[in-house]
């Protein structure tokens, strides 16, 4: 692929910045994810290509966009907000860049929890931008309910109202509505004509809807915060129910840590801090059963170890938490099938390495892993073309072992 010959060296970068755009376009099979997506881990050639662009196109603004996504995809939010506000400032003809760039910096101030500053640039796209008027406004009434009441006063604006326009602004495309507007003008008239919900519920569930968990993944000390809002949340619920929503909002709130914790361990590939500080508790009961029992990270204080586990509580912690289809081989099966795939997949020019963290998951170029016992079906990517790709190559190596 030519972006990877220009990452070496070997070829130089293209006369204009329209010619830099157009071959990256063509050239580079994460450009859709890097424009509207939200991968699990971007390849770092693709953030390194952009960045060799930009040194030699400094003013070309939709590279500088790019640049400031990057930075915001990867938890950099201070440096995301200063690249897009250039990004805003060296060009005035193109007001529809504009829109993209105050749409990411209203999530770098989201992620952060700075109410005001995202109010302000959810204000500037219901004002200035056609795309999604109905998503706009649900993203301003979600975050004038975390504002103080004093705030809605001074700006003249009524949350209740807001969200009551939802549906009335929502676009239709053939007659169908966008998924993503019939999502929030249904919510939009539950917080409009309901009370007993949690101030936070609504920004929460707006950023589920937009892979903003994902995001905010990378970044340990906003997990915290975030986790500890969920957490207040769930206790107001449980003092002032609505008694017709109850049970729905409490799961939400508790589906949403579940979803934090796990969306946290796949954004970083593989055990990190925060699960390292996570336990799981695990009862082995006299009749033979068990009980299992999870704490989240942000909820433990302190850990002592009172009592090392023999070798054969190891072998019951290490079976009872493999996969059915690992139990089917021995560990120096999975070795041997691991180290197969890894000499196949390496000879036909893929990028194969063993994660960090755990050396018995394979990575190709940060995208995709490859668990045991290392099938097609074993595969986990958010990029379907390359997932697909991959799961071809293992079809045919297993069928060639025959």
């Amino acid at each position: 692929m030519r972006h990877l010959d220009v990452l070496r060296g070997t070829k130089e970068l293209g006369g204009n910045s329209r010619e830099a755009v157009q071959d990256f376009a063509k050239e580079n099979m994460g450009f859709n994810d890097t424009v509207c997506g939200v991968e699990k881990n971007h390849s770092s050639a693709v953030e390194n290509l952009f960045l060799i662009y930009l040194q030699k196109f400094p003013n070309c603004a939709i590279l500088k966009f790019f640049h400031g996504r990057f930075s915001m995809l990867k938890g950099y939010f201070k440096h995301a907000q200063l690249t897009l506000e250039e990004c805003i400032f060296i060009q005035d003809e193109w007001k529809q860049l504009h829109h993209l760039c105050y749409w990411e910096l209203m999530w770098c101030h989201i992620f952060l929890l700075e109410w005001k500053q995202a109010y302000h640039y959810a204000h500037v796209l219901v004002q200035n931008s056609r795309w999604s008027k109905s998503v706009y406004s649900f993203a301003k009434a979600s975050l004038l309910a975390v504002l103080p009441p004093d705030f809605a006063k001074s700006v003249s604006e009524d949350m209740s109202s807001l969200f009551l326009s939802v549906d009335s602004l929502r676009i239709r495309i053939l007659g169908t509505s966008v998924p993503i507007e019939k999502f929030v003008a249904e919510k939009g008239q539950r917080y409009a004509t309901t009370a007993g919900w949690f101030t936070a519920q609504p920004i929460l569930e707006f950023m589920y809807a937009w892979s903003g968990f994902r995001v905010i993944g990378k970044k340990l000390e906003l997990i915290s915060t975030w986790l500890s809002i969920i957490d207040k949340g769930e206790q107001l619920l449980q003092e002032t129910p609505n008694k017709e929503y109850v049970i729905d909002d409490i799961s939400l709130l508790n589906l949403l840590k579940v979803l934090w914790a796990f969306t946290f361990f796949f954004c970083n590939c593989g055990l990190n801090l925060f699960f390292l500080q996570s336990i799981v508790l695990v009862n082995f009961l006299e009749d033979g059963s068990m009980s299992v029992t999870g704490i989240m990270g942000h909820a433990v204080q302190t850990v002592e170890i009172v009592n090392e586990g023999d070798h054969s509580m190891r072998e019951k912690l290490m079976h009872l938490f493999m996969s059915g289809d690992c139990k089917a081989y021995s560990p120096e099966d999975l070795e041997k099938r691991k180290n197969s795939l890894k000499k196949w997949l390496e000879k036909n020019h893929i990028p194969i390495t063993e994660q960090r963290d755990s050396q018995k998951t394979l990575c190709v170029a940060g995208v995709l892993t490859i668990d045991p016992p290392y099938g097609p079906e074993n595969c986990n990517s958010s990029n379907e073309i390359i997932l697909s790709r991959v799961q071809d190559l293992i079809q045919g190596h297993l069928e060639a072992s025959q």
